[in-house]
């Protein structure tokens, strides 16, 4: 095994091989309290929804069923994120307020 140095985003801790490509993704990672964006934002809620599968070939009720996370503003009630529709996350909202970061 090879020992490498990298650099890690201080937000999200992305990690990268050069400083200069860390440094260009910290201005505009979604975490970065600066962008004003979603995930560091308090007015964002994150929920899940169970998916109700039913049973086929001898399995039974709720061994196949799922969650799906997803994350919604409490403001505007819209749908941020979903794994159908990836980082639908805004900047610069006009309703940021900073809170915790939600992953």
């Amino acid at each position: 095994m090879k020992e490498v140095k990298a650099y890690a985003c201080s937000y999200c801790e992305k990690i990268y091989k050069n400083k200069s490509s860390a440094a260009s993704h910290e201005k505009k990672c979604f975490a970065n309290p600066a962008r004003k964006a979603c995930r560091t934002c308090k007015h964002a809620i994150k929920d899940s929804e169970t998916v109700y599968v039913r049973p086929k070939g001898g399995h039974s009720y709720g061994e196949d069923d799922y969650d799906i996370d997803y994350i919604y503003c409490e403001v505007t009630e819209k749908m941020l994120i979903h794994p159908n529709k990836p980082c639908g996350f805004k900047s610069n909202c006009p309703y940021y307020q900073e809170g915790e970061r939600l992953f």
